[in-house]
């Protein structure tokens, strides 16, 4: 597995509809914001510094209990893939979400890359065994 980087972010619980209109601002402007839907009312903003949701209500906090590691599909298909015996999502970009190798993982599949999420206290054992 290539050199895993610790995310940065933001967490949004907040009413579905008001995640759908939300307006994001980047940490670093080279980079764009990455939104993981987790759940319908739950999302993780990668490299969101602050965020513009429309529900009062909404709960938002700083997130970085995540590594990510971008890769092409052939290095995704080299190390990752063969441990993962749940179907992908065919349309990208998509979330996927579930085990590999017994671990638990999110997968940003981008048209091109993939992104594989891993919670940092795991991504020692993700490097032994995604190889």
């Amino acid at each position: 597995m290539l050199e895993p980087k610790q995310l940065h972010g933001l967490r949004i619980v907040a009413r579905p509809a008001a995640l759908d209109s939300a307006r994001y601002e980047a940490i670093d402007h080279h980079d764009p914001v990455v939104v993981l839907r987790i759940a319908s009312d739950d999302v993780f903003a990668i490299n969101a510094a602050s965020v513009t949701v429309d529900d009062h209500y909404a709960i938002i906090e700083t997130e970085s209990a995540f590594t990510g590691t971008w890769m092409t599909y052939a290095q995704f298909d080299a190390t990752v893939r063969h441990h993962i015996e749940w179907q992908l999502p065919a349309q990208r970009p998509a979330l996927a979400q579930g085990l590999a190798a017994t671990l638990p993982i999110k997968l940003y599949l981008d048209v091109d890359r993939v992104m594989v999420i891993v919670s940092r206290g795991l991504v020692h054992e993700a490097q032994e065994r995604f190889v």
